[in-house]
C-alpha cells in the first residue's frame, strides 16, 4: 500500500514539476500575446460610423479612403449650409451632421493607430515566441488565439460590426480576447 502511495505522490510530483516547467517557458511569450491582444481596438469604423447618415463602409483596413470620404461629406454639407433656402430645422440637423464627423474622425484617427500599433505589438510577438508558444501552448490556447484573430479580421478585413461595442458580453473581440485569456490562465494552472 505504501508503494502504491509512493508512486502516486511521485507521479503528481512529476505532473507539478512538469507545470512549472511549461509555466516558465510560456511567461514571456504569453505576457507578449495578453500585451498585444489587448491593444486591439473593441470596435470597427463601421461600429464608431454609426451615428451618421450614409456613412462610408469600411473594409480592407481602407482608413484612408473612409477619412477622405468623411472628408468630401462634410465639404458638402458646409456647401449646402450656404444655401438661402434652408430652414432652420435643417441648417441644425446639418451643423450636428458635420459637428459629427468631426469627432468621427477623430476615433477613426485612434482607431487605426491601436489597431496598427496591436498589429506590431502581434508581429513581436510571433517574430519572439512563435517556436515556444507552438510547442507548449495548449491546443485550447491555439484554437482561442485562432478565434480572436477570425474575430479581429472579420472586423477589420471584412468590415463586420463587433455586434454590439457597448456590451462587453456581446461584444465578439471582447469575448474572444476574455476567452484566449481564460485559457492562458487555464493553461499556465491559475484558474
Amino acid at each position: 500500500m505504501a508503494d502504491k502511495d509512493n508512486i502516486k505522490n511521485e507521479k503528481q510530483k512529476k505532473i507539478q514539476s512538469d507545470y512549472k516547467e511549461k509555466g516558465k517557458k510560456l511567461t514571456d511569450a504569453y505576457e507578449s500575446l495578453v500585451s498585444a491582444i489587448n491593444l486591439y481596438p473593441i470596435e470597427s469604423p463601421n461600429d464608431i460610423m454609426e451615428i451618421i447618415e450614409l456613412a462610408p463602409n469600411f473594409r480592407l483596413l481602407n482608413y484612408k479612403s473612409v477619412l477622405k470620404t468623411l472628408d468630401i461629406k462634410t465639404e458638402f454639407y458646409k456647401k449646402e449650409m450656404e444655401s438661402y433656402c434652408l430652414d432652420y430645422e435643417r441648417k441644425s440637423d446639418i451643423e450636428d451632421e458635420i459637428y459629427n464627423i468631426k469627432l468621427i474622425k477623430g476615433k477613426i484617427e485612434e482607431n487605426k493607430n491601436n489597431y496598427f500599433r496591436a498589429k506590431k505589438a502581434y508581429s513581436s510577438f510571433e517574430i519572439l515566441y512563435k517556436n515556444i508558444f507552438c510547442i507548449y501552448a495548449s491546443q485550447d490556447v491555439r484554437n482561442r488565439l485562432v478565434e480572436f484573430k477570425v474575430n479581429i479580421s472579420n472586423t477589420f478585413i471584412a468590415g463586420l460590426s463587433v455586434n454590439n461595442f457597448d456590451d462587453s458580453t456581446k461584444n465578439i473581440i471582447e469575448v474572444s480576447k476574455r476567452e484566449l485569456i481564460d485559457a492562458i490562465r487555464d493553461d499556465l494552472g491559475n484558474n
